[in-house]
């Protein structure tokens, strides 16, 4: 299953490099667009041409995800990422950022495309999630219309060339990590400053996305370079003492080589063991001290990932790197340590899951250390840098430009996360379909459940109840008798379209996780949300 093949990955494999060629297909002139050439669209339907020109000096981009990162992780110089907070003085720091989904894949899809994960169809659980060619991303708006080069460098499986997430990059690794940064970005830092030298630099588009602060949690389970396991390896663990779900649980997050003895011991059937109780069995039989116990783990390893951020800003300056570049930091999702009865990735859409830590520097809107409080997504991030590049923004994504945000001009906007659950991902057998909906002062979440035949609504008050422990519909599923804004009302009705659209029981279900029977649904849409100033 895809969960195994990841966590194999971390626990058992060493480094793979995928292709790293320098061939660039902007290099060629035939290939390039005209200066002010109208946008068209090839036979795919993909978006192939500018609209208008580029700034003639182009901003660089680079883009660093540490997976698993909690927005409360970055809490100012007494939190638990100083480094961070000392960094973010220099740019601006955005506090109520939201993930498009609480899973890797469909979430940094959504940031490399600007659509939700719907949209973009990276959000099916029962397959390898893959982006279909014919989808636009903005790294190949950048290297084929406007001359960036590009770059990846991730680690593990998720975003391998199979899953098709980074179609648009050139180059990049498959074994990324904070504690490599001067190895493996080495040979893209130095052909930077020879063309810099040379007075023929392009501007880049870098990725890097880092596991580090990831289950298994904490430094002594992220060992960099990868060691192979050897023959005759002994194990750390007395396996045939962990008998309980919980147990499972508490060995293969706390730690990666009891995370090995598990998996040879039982091989794939302790991943849905460690989902089914982190997804549904904490709830039934809560253990505080174990989520206690991986917070700890949990919080020392980001501690640690906040020393290796700044290493790593520290040697992107030194290469020269950081001259005339935007440099986004942020992460494709939280992490749950009890919070609604779940831990680690619960799947859910809660903020211990969605909202992410997002910090900007660079130049122009990026400088003085500023806190912006209005709602925003990581679709936001690259339609913005397309603004401050002077690029053509890509039309019919989700997402928008920050710059009118970051003006004054506007108070942010309600933000989607959106979920789909089966037992792949849940360790039960469930099939559910959620959209949340999110904005500084309000959450909605809607929830149908196939089987059971539901359609639930929950809201909260994030201002007066940021845990989100107080459901403003008291348990009855609906919204009756509260009031939002204009704008959030809207995101409410959207919100509803796309569950309406999948429960209505006069359309067949739209996405392949449903198909086959399903419950008679025995809610009713309710009426329009009515702001209420």
């Amino acid at each position: 299953m895809r969960l195994l093949g990841l966590l194999l990955v971390f626990a058992v494999t060493a480094a793979v490099f995928v292709a790293c060629g320098d061939d660039d297909p902007s290099e060629d002139p035939a290939k390039q667009p005209e200066a002010g050439a109208r946008a068209t669209y090839d036979a795919d339907g993909r978006w192939i041409a500018a609209t208008k020109p580029a700034a003639k000096v182009r901003p660089n981009l680079i883009v660093l995800i540490v997976d698993t990162l909690r927005h409360d992780c970055l809490a100012g110089p007494d939190g638990l990422m100083p480094e961070l907070a000392a960094l973010a003085q220099d740019g601006v720091t955005f506090q109520n950022a939201s993930a498009p989904s609480p899973w890797t894949v469909p979430s940094i899809a959504s940031l490399l495309t600007g659509l939700l994960p719907s949209a973009h169809g990276c959000d099916a659980p029962l397959q390898r999630p893959r982006l279909v060619p014919a989808i636009t991303t903005f790294a190949e708006v950048l290297r084929e219309s406007y001359g960036y080069r590009t770059a990846a460098y991730t680690s593990g499986p998720w975003l391998a060339d199979t899953t098709g997430v980074l179609q648009g990059f050139d180059s990049g690794a498959n074994s990324y990590a904070l504690q490599g940064t001067e190895k493996i970005l080495g040979s893209f830092a130095r052909r930077h400053a020879r063309e810099k030298a040379e007075k023929t630099e392009k501007p880049f588009f870098l990725v890097v996305h880092t596991y580090e602060a990831h289950d298994p949690y904490g430094k002594d389970s992220h060992v960099w370079p990868a060691r192979p396991l050897q023959p005759g390896r002994q194990s750390k663990l007395d396996v045939a003492s962990v008998t309980e779900d919980w147990q499972f649980a508490r060995h293969f997050l706390r730690d990666g080589g009891e995370r090995v003895d598990l998996l040879q011991a039982y091989g794939p059937s302790i991943v849905q063991r460690v989902l089914r109780y982190v997804h549904g069995g904490y709830r039934d039989q809560p253990r505080p001290e174990l989520a206690e116990e991986l917070r700890a783990d949990y919080e020392g390893g980001v501690r640690w990932v906040d020393g290796l951020i700044k290493s790593t800003v520290d040697q992107l300056r030194a290469w020269g790197m950081l001259e005339n570049t935007v440099l986004v930091i942020t992460s494709d999702h939280g992490e749950a340590f009890g919070e609604h009865h779940i831990l680690a990735h619960g799947r859910q859409l809660y903020d211990e899951l969605v909202r992410v830590p997002l910090v900007i520097l660079g130049p122009g809107p990026f400088r003085g250390g500023r806190e912006v409080a209005g709602s925003v997504g990581l679709i936001d991030v690259l339609p913005t840098f397309l603004d401050v590049a002077g690029c053509a923004p890509i039309q019919g994504v989700h997402g928008t430009s920050m710059l009118p945000l970051l003006a004054g001009a506007s108070d942010g906007r309600p933000v989607f996360s959106e979920e789909i659950l089966n037992r792949d991902n849940t360790g039960e057998d469930v099939k559910v379909l959620l959209t949340g909906v999110r904005s500084d002062r309000w959450k909605y979440i809607i929830t149908f459940d196939q089987l059971k035949g539901t359609v639930l609504e929950e809201a909260y008050d994030l201002v007066k109840d940021p845990g989100e422990t107080r459901d403003l519909c008291r348990g009855t599923g609906r919204l009756d008798g509260l009031t939002f804004d204009a704008a959030f009302c809207q995101a409410v009705e959207m919100a509803r379209d796309r569950i309406w659209g999948a429960a209505d029981s006069s359309n067949r279900l739209y996405a392949s996780p449903y198909s086959g029977g399903r419950a008679q649904v025995t809610s009713k849409r309710p009426k329009a949300c009515a702001p209420g100033g």
